[in-house]
């Protein structure tokens, strides 16, 4: 599950991700969640995947970055209120998990103070 989390982040965040520094964030910030929104946002990762089957044909992994960002779009659009609210979830979580790790502090314009670390 965590090559598909990776691949829906980096379709969210279109910028370089490393992989295993973003998936100990993800899973931290997932694990302060409580059991029945972790249990739903895995569910909803694992329809992201059973909807790229149905449309495409392949894993959510394994398509390109126009077809990833076809998916989530759709599911953006759905027309069942649960999936739209789950989806904006799911790319805010990726966002945070992203953004929140001190090596990408430069994107947001964030200035580390090296001399307040030492």
């Amino acid at each position: 599950m965590n090559d598909l989390i990776y691949s829906i982040a980096q379709t969210f965040v279109s910028k370089e991700i490393k992989y295993k520094n973003f998936i100990s964030n993800f899973h931290y910030l997932l694990n302060g969640f409580d059991d029945d929104s972790r249990s739903k946002l895995r569910l909803l990762i694992k329809l992201v995947n059973i909807f790229s089957y149905i449309r495409y044909f392949k894993g959510f992994k394994n398509l390109s970055t126009a077809n990833r960002n076809n998916i989530l779009k759709i599911m953006y659009h759905a027309p069942i209120g649960k999936i739209r609210a789950g989806i904006t979830g799911l790319r805010s979580l990726n966002l945070l998990a992203f953004y929140s790790l001190e090596e990408n502090y430069q994107l947001i314009g964030y200035k580390i103070d090296t001399e307040a670390n030492n």
